[in-house]
This record gives C-alpha cells, sequence and structure tokens, in this order.
C-alpha cells in the first residue's frame, strides 16, 4: 500500500472520465443538502476532508463489477484504472456539486428529494468573521432565488477563482464562475 497526493481536480477529471469508479457492491449516493454544504465549506477553507482509497483495477487479484459515481456522464462500459473504496459519498459530492454541469440531485435532512446549484460568497469565504451559512448558498435547480444575492460564485470552480477577465456580470450583480473540462461557462440567478 502507498499514499499518493492527488490534485482535487485530476480526481474529477477521473471520475468524469470514468478512469475512477466505484465498485458496484457499494451502496448508493445518500449524502443530503447539509452534508453537501458541509463538505464544500471544508473543501474552501482547507480543511482535511479524509482520505480516500482506491484499488488499482485490471490486475489479477481485482475482478470486481463496477459502475460509475452517480452524476459522472462516463460510460459504464469504461473500464477504470481505480476502483473508490472509500470516499464513496465524499467524492459523488464533490464531483456533483464543484464539476459537473448539471444540478445536484439530493435531499433536504428530512428526506425531501431536490436539485440544487451550489454557490460560494467570495466575499464571505474570505472573511473570518462570516458564518458557514453565509459562504454556500444551495439555490433550487431552475437558478431562482427570493432574495436579492450579490457577488455569488458557481461552485463549478477548480482553478482560478479571481479571474477578472474571465468574469462575466449580469445585470443583477451576480457573478459566477463555471470551469468545466477546460472551459468557463457564467450562469445567472432568477431573482
Amino acid at each position: 500500500m502507498n499514499t499518493n497526493d492527488v490534485d482535487l481536480t485530476k480526481l474529477m477529471e477521473a471520475v468524469d472520465k470514468g478512469t475512477a469508479q466505484l465498485p458496484d457492491f457499494q451502496r448508493g449516493w445518500v449524502w443530503d443538502d447539509g452534508r453537501i454544504k458541509a463538505l464544500i465549506m471544508s473543501v474552501i477553507h482547507n480543511f482535511p476532508v479524509g482520505a480516500a482509497m482506491f484499488l488499482e483495477y485490471g490486475n489479477e487479484s481485482s475482478h470486481f463489477k463496477h459502475k460509475p459515481i452517480e452524476g459522472s456522464s462516463a460510460s459504464p462500459s469504461v473500464q477504470p484504472s481505480n476502483l473508490i473504496l472509500d470516499g464513496q459519498q465524499r467524492l459523488p459530492s464533490l464531483y456533483n456539486a464543484m464539476y459537473s454541469p448539471n444540478p445536484v440531485n439530493t435531499k433536504t435532512d428530512k428526506g425531501k428529494e431536490i436539485s440544487r446549484y451550489y454557490y460560494l460568497s467570495i466575499e464571505k469565504a474570505i472573511d473570518p468573521s462570516a458564518d458557514n451559512e453565509e459562504i454556500v448558498l444551495s439555490v433550487p435547480a431552475n437558478r431562482t432565488v427570493k432574495e436579492r444575492v450579490i457577488n455569488w460564485y458557481w461552485c463549478g470552480v477548480f482553478g482560478e477563482l479571481y479571474g477578472a477577465a474571465n468574469e462575466t456580470r449580469y445585470a443583477n450583480d451576480i457573478v459566477q464562475y463555471r470551469l468545466s473540462l477546460g472551459s468557463m461557462e457564467g450562469h445567472s440567478l432568477r431573482q
């Protein structure tokens, strides 16, 4: 066994391409909205989020069936390089909230099914006195919010957060970034 630090962006690319998948015996992804927001907070504060354990796939000793991470665009026919043995809740949460262009299908803490996008307040994220609830905003899939929100950034951000040349401003002063598979896309919230 060896330990290797893997860049989170590279890991999300592996999930997206299907080179990192789950063994078929792993339970489904079950994290709720609150746990996803807490995980995003840990990532943006650079807190440890636990180790992930992988099994090299394709050698003589690993004959498990495999499946792509829920929400991934990877084809089930792609043979993975690695199977995710530990991290099957955290990695799909990170992939779906911060990498996939699609809304996250999750649940409330009471079990109601919801579809969400996650946004960050950069101003609050760098303010040491801000409450965690002020930093991450969970928005319905139609991106409609009831209150005026200023300077929120879509959580689909890997790479430069402050690339002013790459920012897109909307009439309602909401700014979002989206880096997905090497391209940037802007998305607006509706009030």
